[in-house]
């Protein structure tokens, strides 16, 4: 019992730790970064929508990427955290793209783009939501989905099946993700 004192003692001794502050006095902007890479649902939806738009034409993946972090930067910053339940619905949306529609049109991409955004902004969304951090969450989700739509292209050479598997797997974790948000013990 003695021996576990001492470490008590210290941890009762320990300064607040900063979760997010990865070099003690971070941006704001490195912030919503962060918290685009720590959130399992905003990942989800950046690798669902990434192999959504791994057929489209160069065009529309612009137009599509574009849309998606305008609109992962505005959900963060203007949608109230009561949104994030619905988070799982967007990345199911572009994972069901991804695995039934081998080239989507203009207009799917660019409404998947939009729903994938929101789903990505709102789960990644900070605790206290400022512009520069939601700013960060919109970089983020373009620099991924730029990296994840070039990655998809060229597996695609390899593993044409490989997009469509992801797309369907992403999916299948957001509905389980979905149904442990809606659900409450009795």
């Amino acid at each position: 019992m003695r021996r576990h004192a001492l470490p008590a003692l210290l941890l009762l001794l320990a300064p607040a730790a900063q979760a997010h502050a990865v070099s003690g006095n971070d941006s704001p902007i490195l912030f919503g970064m962060w918290h685009v890479m720590v959130t399992p649902l905003s990942l989800l939806a950046i690798a669902a929508l990434g192999s959504a738009l791994a057929y489209a034409s160069d065009r529309t993946t612009a137009g599509a990427i574009l849309t998606a972090g305008l609109v992962a930067t505005c959900s963060a910053w203007l949608l109230p955290a009561g949104f994030a339940r619905a988070a799982p619905a967007g990345v199911i949306a572009a994972g069901l793209v991804a695995a039934f529609m081998p080239r989507p049109p203009v207009p799917v991409t660019r409404l998947i783009g939009g729903i994938a955004g929101v789903a990505a902004g709102v789960a990644a969304a900070p605790d206290q939501p400022s512009l520069p951090a939601a700013l960060g969450v919109g970089v983020v989700t373009l620099v991924l989905l730029q990296g994840l739509v070039e990655g998809y292209q060229y597996i695609n050479r390899y593993v044409p099946l490989a997009r469509r598997v992801v797309g369907a797997w992403m999916a299948a974790i957001a509905l389980l993700l979905g149904a442990l948000a809606l659900w409450r013990p009795a």
